[in-house]
């Protein structure tokens, strides 16, 4: 506790605007910490995705190689 109030004068000591810019730079820290986890987490459903061998991602994969995209976009959209 005795070093909480310690530190707790140490920063009302300070500029009002330098504590204010340090807090807004610590939130925007935390910020993008949760932006980086958020961007990994779709990472790894992207890698799942793409790894999917279900029937139609195969069935979509042949006729792109075979006909081409447009062709493949044709029957996914068909199949709506």
């Amino acid at each position: 506790m005795k070093a909480a109030m310690a530190l707790a004068t140490q920063i009302t000591s300070a500029a009002p605007r330098s504590v204010q810019m340090t807090k807004a730079a610590i939130h925007r820290s935390y910020e993008l910490a949760q932006m980086r986890t958020a961007l990994l987490e779709a990472l790894e459903t992207d890698i799942l995705i793409e790894a999917d061998e279900s029937p139609e991602r195969l069935e979509f994969n042949r006729i792109r190689k075979e006909q081409g995209l447009k062709a493949a976009l044709a029957w996914r959209d068909a199949r709506a």
